[in-house]
This record gives structure tokens, C-alpha cells and sequence, in this order.
């Protein structure tokens, strides 16, 4: 039932051609040092003072201090450092083997990003009581090794813990009531909830709630303007799995703004991503950057795999070309392909992360400007 309640949830969330974000396979395989991470990863905070610094989209709220948390094929939370490119396991017990449940890199798995020094994560919680389920998500704060676990919060009848997005010291988050309507867990009826806590205060807010349809879920899209961007996604009919009749999913899209803390509808086609917002068509794709320049690229659409935006490029590893958002100019692309992200730039170099099919993880490569970017076309 999980394999399927899973698969409905990936029916259910589209994914957006930009900061598309995942997992990766340690390479050490080494435990962490006293500090929990390496000496190049401190566990010191991003800036928060600088909204725009402290924004991260999705899964890339894991991106912090020159590296990434990512969760292995053991289940394992472990931080790859891309100063020395190279994964330690967020453990920094001697002498242990990581291989039980004593080891502090385990039970991390949800959502886990660092911020001032610590790691921050959700945890699901599901038993039976009374012969009826009973689903609850505690969200943990632990020292930056793992150890010293401490539970936030607790949100009853929750489940289903989407991508985050942290502005500044304050997180926000999508979740679902679990909604089953009888004991077959055949189908639920779940109410799709938007939240924020501030990590500082402590003050968590319920920001939006929809029940629609069924099997009804949330997704936050990102930021821009001030508003956060999030979809709903429902059923019209109760989810019965068959792999020849793939159910559509209906669609609602919505915005909230911070300052007046208002909800309102969105235009479903325009998606924050890291240069402003993206607008897809049937064609292409029309960026709209924060300075106000708006730029078509027919070869872009919604189903394109990894489109990196970085430094002022927009790259598209896929049909080898990026587009210098400044003028305009088009430049040949190589040494990427479609399964490329690049993620991160650290001393003049660039993180490239790619799936490996054979694994299901993913890999880090380190390349130069020049490694990516050729020629005008």
C-alpha cells in the first residue's frame, strides 16, 4: 500500500524544469569528524539578514555550507563537501560500523537541512490505535553530528511532508491530513495544508487548507516577489491503481503573500525559479527575470529533464545550449548532457550532479566555466 500511496504522490506533483534536486551515493563512506560534518562544512548558518541569500527552493534546502545533505541507499543522512569532493556520514560515534539504528545517521530521511549549527528534519509517526490509523509528523531538531534529538513540534493527523522553502529563519511547508475513509486504505480524502514555522520563535502558523477531491496533495512551487508559489493537486474519482489507466490529475495554483499574509489564485503556468519566473508554453518557455527582461526559449518546455539556471546563464544541458540572461546571446554547451544539474559554484568551479541510473543515486563531478560554456551561436 505504500508503494502505491507513493506513486499517486508522484501522479499527483508535477515536477518543474528548474532546481529539480535529489539524493547521491557516498563515496567515503567515512563518519564525520568531532564537528559532525568536515572542517571545510562547519555547520555555520547561511546569512539571514539578506532574505534573497537565505532562499532555497525544494529539496535544495539541503544545500548549505559549501555542500549537501543527501540521504543514501541505506537510508543514511551523509553530507557531500564540495570543497574536497567528498561525503562523510553524519556520524561521529568511534568505532561505529553505521549499520543499526544506533547510528546517529539513521532516522533523518525527511526534509533535513542545516541551519545555525544544527540539523533540521521531519520525522513520520504512524501506529494503530483502536483498530484505526493514526498518522502524526514530528518536526526534530538535532546537533549538527545527529545526536541530541529534540521534537519541535508535533502535527497531528499529518503526513506526506513536501518541498520546503527557508527565507531566512522561517520554513515553510506542505502537508496532508492522511484522510483514509475506512480501514482498506484504499483511498483517502486527505485536506491539503500550507504551514510556516519560524525556527527562531518557535511560532508555527497554518497558512492555507483545501480538502478537494480525493487524494489531494501539496506542493510548494517557490518563491518570488514576496509570494510563495504552491500547487494543489486532487482526483475526481477514488484512486484504484492500474498501471494501463494512469489517472490525470486536476490542478489548482495559488500564491501567499508574507507581507499581507492574503491568499490568492495564480495564473498555473508561471513557476518561480532562480532567476525570477518561468512562463511555459506549448513551444518553449518564457523567462521573466527580476530586473524586469523577459526572454523566449522555444526549445524549453515543462518536460525538459535539468535545466540549470547559474551565474547569470540559463543552461540546457539537454539541447547543448545556454542563454546569457543579461543580452540575450546564445553559447554552445558541452561537457553536460540531460541528466545534468548544475548545482552550486564554489571557487570559480561548478557542482554538477547526475543521476546514475544503475544505482538510482546520485554523483558529483566539479567543472571549470570553460569546461561548460563554448562559443556565441
Amino acid at each position: 500500500m505504500k508503494k502505491l500511496l507513493l506513486l499517486l504522490i508522484c501522479l499527483l506533483i508535477p515536477l518543474t524544469a528548474c532546481g529539480e534536486k535529489g539524493k547521491a551515493d557516498s563515496q567515503s563512506g567515512e563518519s564525520a569528524g568531532s564537528d559532525g560534518i568536515s572542517e571545510a562544512a562547519d555547520g555555520e548558518a547561511q546569512s539571514d539578514d539578506a532574505e534573497y541569500d537565505g532562499k532555497r527552493y525544494g529539496s535544495s534546502i539541503a544545500i548549505s555550507n559549501d555542500g549537501e545533505l543527501f540521504i543514501d541507499s541505506q537510508v543514511r543522512l551523509n553530507f557531500f563537501d564540495f570543497s574536497i569532493m567528498d561525503s562523510v556520514l553524519i556520524c561521529s560515534k568511534p568505532n561505529c560500523r553505521h549499520d543499526t539504528h544506533d547510528c546517529s545517521s539513521y532516522g533523518m530521511d525527511i526534509d533535513p537541512f542545516i541551519y545555525n549549527g544544527n540539523i533540521y528534519f521531519f520525522e513520520a509517526d504512524s501506529y494503530m490505535k483502536k483498530d484505526k490509523p493514526v498518522y502524526n509528523m514530528h518536526f526534530v531538531r538535532a546537533d549538527i553530528d545527529g545526536t541530541n534529538r529534540k521534537v519541535l513540534l508535533t502535527l497531528e493527523d499529518m503526513e506526506d511532508s513536501s518541498d520546503c522553502l527557508l527565507i531566512g529563519s522561517t520554513l515553510y511547508f506542505g502537508m496532508r491530513t492522511h484522510g483514509y475513509t475506512d480501514l482498506s486504505l484504499d483511498h483517502s480524502e486527505p485536506t491539503a495544508k500550507l504551514f510556516s514555522y519560524d525556527l527562531e520563535s518557535g511560532q508555527l502558523s497554518e497558512l492555507f487548507s483545501m480538502k478537494k477531491g480525493y487524494s489531494c496533495a501539496i506542493q510548494i512551487d517557490g518563491e518570488y516577489n514576496g509570494d510563495i508559489y504552491f500547487t494543489v493537486s486532487y482526483l475526481e474519482e477514488k484512486f484504484v491503481y492500474d498501471p494501463n489507466n494512469i489517472p490525470t490529475s486536476l490542478r489548482e495554483t495559488f500564491k501567499y503573500n508574507r507581507q499581507n499574509n492574503e491568499i490568492s489564485e495564480r495564473d498555473g503556468d508561471y513557476y518561480p525559479c532562480e532567476c525570477g519566473l518561468v512562463h511555459y508554453e506549448d513551444e518553449g518557455a518564457t523567462f521573466y527575470t527580476e530586473d524586469g527582461k523577459e526572454i523566449y526559449i522555444p526549445d524549453i518546455t515543462q518536460n525538459s529533464t535539468y535545466v540549470s539556471i547559474i551565474d547569470g546563464y540559463i543552461i540546457d544541458g539537454e539541447n547543448k545550449f545556454a542563454v546569457e540572461i543579461s543580452s540575450g546571446d546564445r553559447y554552445s554547451v558541452s561537457g553536460i548532457d540531460k541528466s545534468d544539474d548544475i548545482i552550486y559554484c564554489l571557487d570559480g568551479a561548478y557542482i554538477v550532479k547526475r543521476l546514475n541510473k544503475d544505482s538510482g543515486q546520485y554523483e558529483y563531478r566539479k567543472l571549470v566555466w570553460s569546461d561548460i560554456i563554448g562559443k556565441e551561436i
